[in-house]
């Protein structure tokens, strides 16, 4: 059975909205519209000389008539009867109501019209159902491929990029700054890539270690390191991204706060700002190559599945820890990916 589709146009609706209160929102219910009676349009016939002319002529529905031409209706009992949306739709049976269809591809009003009158405003267009719903699932499906990376990706970065935007962490359960965040990510995915792609995060996640662990501290609009001031923020500034950008400039404080994070944390960073050509991962070997892609979010690990090169499709070796050093230290391209990757942060 084959139907086609109409949907009320986005325009403010007269008296048709109302609210309805669910739990802690209030949002506009769906609306209900009938359209006229009965509607004037304008077509052109020609007369017994073959001449031309426009002529008006009134159009309605009535179920019991084969013609939406109200001076063309047989039956002297027939009504017209409103066509009505539903929820902000209406439905015409193809076969059963060909009428109705007519009429609603016909009308000026119909916003979806090949040639309409652009100076009337437009009520409702007809919409493909299948076509919408298929547009729906491809923006789904990239939204859902797009943040694909938000699982992938280290708490710690993950905790860098909530702060980044704004978002407190400090103090506030994981769940709950992770769920604000993903929900941001969602409308915000191009921002969202920016923001684990930014070269000053690194930075950031220093500082928040440093903050988790009780060397930083941001109390009256000012940063402590070791309850020692080192610099003031100013009201509605987004405190990290000032204190990486004092940090960068003043490369000294950064070095101290990076290697005493180290220090507490019992590991060996690179020290952040520092010079890369400095560094040479081709010796190292396959568990310390695999400690620093964990560290540095180059690789992370999913249980039942083992560890996997972040952005790539590289899996590395099996699940677990040693199948995944011998694929290093044996895999030349999985290797080359991970030092790549870690020749870039």
């Amino acid at each position: 059975m084959a139907r086609s589709v109409y949907q009320l146009a986005g325009q403010k609706m007269s008296g048709n909205i109302g609210y309805r209160t669910t739990g802690e929102h209030s949002k506009p219910f769906p609306y209900n519209r009938s359209l006229a009676l009965y509607h004037r349009i304008i077509e052109e016939e020609k007369d017994i000389n073959g001449v031309s002319r426009k002529v008006v002529k009134r159009v309605g529905y009535s179920p019991n008539e084969n013609t939406i031409y109200i001076d063309q209706f047989v039956d002297p009992q027939s009504k017209l009867e409103k066509i009505r949306f539903r929820d902000g739709y209406c439905l015409a049976d193809d076969e059963r109501e060909p009428q109705k269809k007519l009429l609603l591809d016909l009308l000026d009003i119909n916003g979806s019209k090949k040639g309409r009158d652009t100076k009337v405003t437009a009520k409702y267009i007809r919409v493909d159902r299948n076509e919408k719903a298929e547009t729906i699932l491809r923006q789904e499906e990239s939204i859902i491929k797009e943040l694909s990376i938000f699982w992938e990706l280290p708490h710690e970065k993950i905790r860098a990029i909530a702060n980044s935007i704004g978002l407190s962490t400090h103090g506030v359960e994981p769940a709950i700054w992770k769920y604000h965040l993903l929900e941001w990510a969602k409308i915000n995915l191009t921002k969202f890539k920016e923001a684990y792609q930014d070269p000053e995060l690194d930075y950031i996640d220093t500082i928040s270690r440093a903050e988790e662990l009780g060397l930083l501290k941001f109390d009256l609009q000012t940063w402590k390191f070791n309850e020692v001031p080192i610099m003031k923020v100013s009201i509605n500034k987004n405190s990290y991204k000032e204190l990486t950008a004092y940090m960068m400039n003043q490369p000294q404080w950064a070095n101290t706060i990076s290697n005493e994070v180290a220090v507490k944390e019992g590991r060996s960073l690179r020290t952040i700002g520092e010079d890369k050509t400095s560094f040479d991962f081709t010796d190292m070997n396959g568990e310390d190559l695999l400690r620093l892609s964990i560290e540095h979010g180059v690789m992370v690990y999913r249980t039942g599945h083992g560890y996997k090169i972040v952005n790539t499709d590289y899996q590395v070796g099996g699940i677990s820890k040693k199948s995944a050093v011998a694929a290093i230290e044996s895999e030349d391209v999985v290797r080359q990916q991970i030092i790549a990757q870690l020749n870039m942060i």
